[in-house]
C-alpha cells in the first residue's frame, strides 16, 4: 500500500462499523422444496375464470378470420379515404 491509501478496516473501525456480513438469500437458495403437486398444471384455470371473461377484462378484440390480404386491403381503403377528407 501507498502512504496516501488507508486500509478499508481501519476506515470502518473510525465510523464503527463492522464487517458485512454474507448471508444466502431465501430466494436464491430456498430452505424448502416445492412439489409438482403445489403448482398449476397449464391446463388448469384458477378460480373457475373462463379465457373469453379474462378477454372481455382486458378488453381485447377477437382473431379476425378475414385472411391477411383482405385486412391489408381494408386497412389500406380506409387509411386512403382518410387522407381524402383531410386533402
Amino acid at each position: 500500500m501507498t502512504s496516501d491509501t488507508i486500509p478499508f478496516s481501519s476506515m470502518k473501525e473510525q465510523v464503527g462499523k463492522k464487517n458485512v456480513i454474507y448471508a444466502p438469500s431465501k430466494w436464491v437458495y430456498p430452505t424448502t422444496i416445492q412439489t409438482e403437486d403445489e403448482f398449476h398444471t397449464s391446463d388448469e384455470i384458477p378460480y373457475g375464470t373462463s379465457f373469453s371473461t379474462i378477454k372481455k377484462q382486458l378488453r381485447k378484440k377477437g382473431v379476425s378470420k378475414k385472411s391477411k390480404k383482405e385486412r391489408i386491403t381494408a386497412k389500406s381503403v380506409s387509411l386512403s379515404e382518410r387522407l381524402r377528407e383531410k386533402v
